[in-house]
């Protein structure tokens, strides 16, 4: 049976992208995806270059970067995933001394559920995409 035009749809779910080296977070994004309002898929890679097929592919909303993947690609995964535009970013890492002067936008991973939080928040309202590096 086809549905017709006037029977609801289901949305199209959210999908964030994960790029960690071993999915050590995958579990708690996962979690954290199951209590956002709107139906959340996850995507995990450890490849940057898979990351930047990915993010062309499934056009996810959000990617969580892990700063040790950035760093050892001289900050190059982070560049690749900015050029798109719908595209929301943030870097966590393990070291708080990372976010130095010239490293301002990566947050610490034990702020992953607020930091999720906030941006799911914010991605109900209006407004454009932003860089949280």
């Amino acid at each position: 049976m086809q549905p017709s035009m006037f029977e609801p749809t289901q949305p199209v779910p959210l999908q964030v992208l994960l790029v960690c080296p071993r999915g050590e977070y995958l579990d708690s994004v996962r979690d954290l995806a199951r209590h956002m309002a709107r139906n959340t898929e996850v995507l995990w890679t450890a490849d940057p270059a898979d990351a930047l097929r990915q993010v062309r592919q499934a056009r996810p909303v959000l990617a969580i970067v892990d700063a040790r993947l950035d760093r050892a690609s001289g900050s190059a995964l982070t560049r690749g995933l900015q050029h798109d535009q719908d595209l929301d970013v943030m870097r966590f890492d393990e070291r708080r001394a990372s976010a130095g002067p010239g490293d301002p936008g990566v947050w610490h991973w034990s702020e992953l559920p607020r930091a999720i939080a906030w941006w799911a928040r914010r991605l109900q309202r209006p407004a454009a995409p932003s860089r949280y590096q």
